[in-house]
């Protein structure tokens, strides 16, 4: 009788799962983890380092200082330092602050007075400084409300800046008048409805551009309120300088007319009838046309141009 065998269970070579795991584990713990777990340390520890270091008291900023053009005159310098500055928020930041640069950016750029904000800059241990271009005073619009005179200051891009003044101006302004305008004024950092306040603005630049004009005539005013030709005969705009001298300009700088001159050429003309000595005080001259100025008389008046 044959005998039966026996049976044997072969063992299986596979591997059983945590086996697998742990064999496959055990590299990423001896080669990867430790220089990970370095890594993430030295990140928390610089962390909470430059977080210590810039709660020092010696890192604390102090009050910013303003970069403004060198031409700005004494009175608007310590003016516009005083309304842009107002609006700086650094009390308790440090100069490590990394947002610090850019929320002061922020904060100046609401100042009306600020056309653009250049740089800001940061010097160790606690210094920040801040280049800003700023919109120059260069005008007031007048309204006459309830027999009072009332002034509205304008910047030189056309832009209503800070400030009410009734009755009279302080006299270290010394800013030109402009008339006639009808519309309502902006709220501060904005332009006037009306482009008649804007163009006086820049014909008030192109006579300024002249030093011939500068020294030899006082500009007064700016008289708008034919602007849009209103009465068709009559000059958009009129400037009115001292010793009873007004200026007929004439269209708005860059209108397309018929035989009116650009603003180069109005300069340009009254330069020339200035430096000639013809006369200009108790006269009208019409620089809107080619040739010769166009001069009238004008009634002697002994009361204040503006």
């Amino acid at each position: 009788m044959a005998r039966k065998r026996k049976a044997v269970k072969a063992k299986s070579k596979r591997r059983k799962p945590a086996e697998t795991a742990a064999g496959l584990a055990d590299p990423f713990f001896r080669w990867v983890a430790p220089p990970a777990a370095l890594i993430l340390l030295t990140i928390v520890g610089l962390t909470y380092a430059r977080t210590y270091v810039s709660r020092l008291p010696k890192f604390r900023v102090e009050q910013p200082e303003l970069v403004l053009p060198e031409n700005l005159p004494d009175y608007w310098r310590l003016k516009l330092t005083q309304e842009i500055g107002r609006h700086a928020r650094v009390e308790g930041r440090s100069v490590l602050d990394r947002t610090l640069s850019s929320d002061l950016t922020r904060q100046y750029e609401r100042s009306p007075w600020v056309r653009e904000v250049a740089w800001v800059r940061t010097e160790f241990p606690n210094r920040i400084r801040a280049g800003i271009r700023v919109r120059y005073p260069a005008a007031t619009v007048v309204y006459d409300i309830g027999g009072t005179e009332v002034y509205y200051v304008v910047g030189d891009d056309g832009v209503r800046l800070p400030g009410v003044y009734r009755g009279t101006l302080p006299r270290t302004m010394n800013l030109p008048a402009i008339r006639g305008i009808r519309e309502s004024p902006p709220r501060p950092g904005r332009p006037w409805s009306t482009e008649a306040v804007a163009h006086s603005v820049d014909i008030l630049r192109h006579l300024r551009s002249s030093e011939v004009i500068r020294s030899s005539l006082a500009i007064r005013a700016i008289d708008a309120s034919n602007y849009g030709g209103r009465e068709a005969a009559r000059s958009e705009f009129i400037v009115v300088c001292d010793q009873n001298c007004d200026i007929e300009w004439g269209r708005a700088p860059g209108t397309q007319s018929v035989g009116e001159l650009p603003p180069e050429e109005k300069v340009a003309k009254l330069e020339q009838h200035i430096i000639r000595g013809y006369p200009i005080e108790n006269r009208v001259l019409n620089v809107r046309f080619p040739g010769r100025i166009v001069v009238s008389r004008k009634l002697e008046w002994h009361g204040h141009d503006g």
